[in-house]
């Protein structure tokens, strides 16, 4: 069994994964998808995060171990861009304007990360099933010299796109 969350509910399964599944062990696997915190790294069970940009402005320090791996979408967004259209017309009615929102979201139709899920899917029946190849991906690049209350950390590119960390492909 894989238990997977994705936002709010995979912030409720990272408290799952680091404080119940040591004591019943119910799940196989585990998927957690927008959503970040704190992993305890001390558990055999396989865990894919998968992190859109949203999440990934600044650095997560949980490196990539032989039970866990974080994959980033650069351009990704928490919320998909049909979800976002689906409530829009509601957050204008109740708050007049969505400007603040519009301003800060991410909403790339063609980053959505679900060919990401996808394939994390199918990496942890494969890690499970202890057959190798569960990929390690490029981590972003961060600014050094950042000021430390910066929200967005992350090296851009001339088209304002996340680089990767170097010894990645670009």
């Amino acid at each position: 069994m894989i238990a997977t969350g994705e936002s709010q509910s995979a912030s409720r399964l990272n408290t799952y994964y680091n404080r119940i599944q040591p004591l019943h062990e119910l799940a196989d696997a585990f998927l957690l998808t927008v959503s970040s915190g704190t992993i305890r790294d001390d558990r055999p069970e396989p865990l894919i995060r998968v992190l859109s940009e949203t999440e990934n402005r600044i650095p997560r320090t949980t490196p990539d171990a032989a039970n866990y791996r974080q994959w980033e979408v650069a351009g990704g967004s928490h919320l998909p861009r049909m979800a976002f259209d689906s409530f829009q017309a509601p957050i204008e009615r109740d708050l007049a304007s969505s400007s603040r929102l519009r301003a800060r979201a991410i909403r790339s139709p063609a980053c959505s990360g679900r060919f990401v899920v996808n394939s994390a899917y199918r990496h942890l029946v494969r890690w499970r099933e202890r057959r190798p190849g569960t990929p390690v991906a490029p981590r972003g690049e961060y600014d050094p010299a950042a000021d430390p209350a910066a929200t967005d950390k992350l090296v851009r590119d001339e088209l304002g796109s996340p680089r990767a960390a170097s010894g990645y492909p670009r």
